[in-house]
């Protein structure tokens, strides 16, 4: 049994300032400074138990760590000093001083415990669970709960490998399943920002420039992995193969709003997105000495991402975005592109050109194009 505790502590300092004296151009003597100074502190706690019975092999770990990030930003500027002599801002004439500053802090919380055992080398088995909190979300969605499992199985230590050893000294299966979260979204996309320096009736005002939304929660991607390692010619040739299927729900992303709201989107959960596909990756060493080795690597990798679910909308499949073509099948409209359940992510639609109208005669009895808003084709156009 043992324990690791440790601290670390990071920071960095940034001050500038400019100046830019008088001259034929610019006779402002224009000023600016700025004060950035950026803090992480970090206190990790590791307890550490191994204990082997016989060909068991039992390993636990459980620990805690606490991050303290802090941001402190300061900038002002002015223009107006009487003398080049004087570069600073106390110089500069006073009704043109304009000077903000801002601070924040950022604090992530996550206890973790990992329990592993093995059997001579040849069965593997592993179980963790880390919750997480972060200080970016409201009160009632702060923590997540992450668990994870894995296995694998070294055949080549089992008896029954002794006749195939002379060909394949390694054959592993392993497989994992389990969740990580993201909380990658600024502490004012839950909390709201403002900013003052804005006038309302004749009054000094503070402006609401984030919208505020509590209901954000971790995104969170479950993941399965089944692999196979596998090593020939005394390991000189190694081949991994892996499949992964992972699942991304409650998406981070910026919901656009509506014109009359006075703001542009808000940070939202939405939908959930697969991502599943096929890693290959082969090794070589064709030449290995005492003073020289030549290692080539070569890697496969074929990825397909399907959207799963989305919010409700009026369009079919739910879709978000996208255009609207006409299908030469059917003889309608329909809408294509963007984000639709059931449909590939990250998918691009564009016009096939497949000719033009000779005349305006054949114009005439082109299907009505709703995106021509009212505008009739005429010889020359695209079909």
């Amino acid at each position: 049994l043992s324990f690791m505790p440790a601290f670390y502590w990071f920071t960095t300092e940034g001050i500038e300032g400019r100046f830019e004296a008088f001259n034929e151009v610019n006779p402002n003597r224009e000023v600016t400074a700025a004060h950035n100074y950026d803090r992480q502190s970090q206190l990790d706690g590791l307890l550490n138990y191994d204990k082997s019975i016989g060909k068991h092999n039992f390993n636990a770990v459980f620990g805690a760590s606490y991050v303290n990030r802090y941001e402190y930003r300061m900038s002002g500027s002015g223009r107006g000093a009487p003398t080049d002599y004087i570069k600073t801002l106390n110089a500069t004439a006073p009704e043109t001083q304009r000077i903000t500053s801002r601070e924040r802090t950022d604090i992530m919380m996550s206890y973790f415990g990992r329990v592993t055992y093995d059997y001579n080398k040849r069965y593997m088995v592993a179980a963790s669970l880390p919750r997480d909190g972060s200080s970016r979300f409201a009160d009632e969605n702060k923590w997540g709960l992450y668990p994870g499992v894995s296995a694998g199985w070294n055949m080549h230590n089992e008896k029954f490998w002794a006749p195939i050893e002379p060909f394949v000294q390694k054959f592993k299966l392993r497989s994992s399943w389990g969740q990580t979260g993201n909380n990658e979204i600024d502490p004012l996309d839950s909390q709201g920002g403002y900013a003052a320096g804005y006038t309302y009736g004749g009054e000094v005002g503070i402006l609401n420039t984030i919208l505020a939304n509590n209901t954000l929660v971790w995104e969170t991607t479950t993941s399965f992995d089944a692999g196979v390692e596998i090593g020939l010619f005394n390991n000189r040739l190694g081949i991994n193969i892996d499949y992964y299927n992972k699942i991304t729900s409650d998406r981070i992303f910026d919901k656009p709003l509506d014109g009359s709201t006075g703001f542009a989107t808000i940070k939202s959960n939405y939908g959930s997105i697969r991502n599943r596909g096929i890693d290959i990756e082969i090794e070589a060493t064709p030449i290995r000495t005492r003073n020289f080795s030549w290692t080539l690597n070569a890697n496969y990798s074929f990825i397909r991402s399907t959207v799963l679910k989305l919010p409700a909308t009026a369009e079919d499949k739910n879709r978000i975005g996208g255009n609207t073509i006409y299908d030469p099948i059917s003889g309608e409209y329909v809408r294509v592109g963007g984000l639709a359940e059931g449909e590939r992510f990250g998918g691009r639609w564009a016009y096939h050109l497949i000719g033009v109208y000779a005349t305006d005669e054949d114009a005439k009895n082109a299907p009505y194009d709703v995106e021509a808003a009212g505008r009739l084709k005429v010889g020359g156009d695209a079909i």
